[in-house]
């Protein structure tokens, strides 16, 4: 599984799935750095038109991102909303997964 692809999965993942998961990977004792906490901001959305395959821009949506260093690996993660406990275990989890 691409990088990508994971970062798109974990997005879209259930706060409580996440928060339960990035619990169980550092339950081990794993050292865990935030390198950027929890920012919420606006991004903007780009879409591709199905019909003529033109990209155009959709507007700004609310994301929330954070990176952290698991067990010596860097995790990104940046999903939709203002959850600031969502996006550092949604980033333990690609560094995890990066592992």
């Amino acid at each position: 599984m691409s990088r990508e692809h994971r970062c798109a999965l974990l997005a879209e993942a259930e706060r409580a799935e996440l928060i339960e998961l990035a619990d169980a990977c550092i339950a081990d004792g794993a050292q865990v750095r935030v390198l950027v906490g929890p920012e919420v901001g606006c991004v903007t959305a780009q879409v591709r038109e199905p019909v003529l395959e033109q990209r155009f821009l959709l507007g700004d949506v609310l994301a929330c991102r954070a990176e952290v260093k698991l067990a010596g690996h860097r995790g990104w993660a940046m999903p939709l909303g203002d959850d600031r406990a969502a996006a550092p275990a949604a980033a333990a989890l690609d560094a995890e997964a990066t592992g």
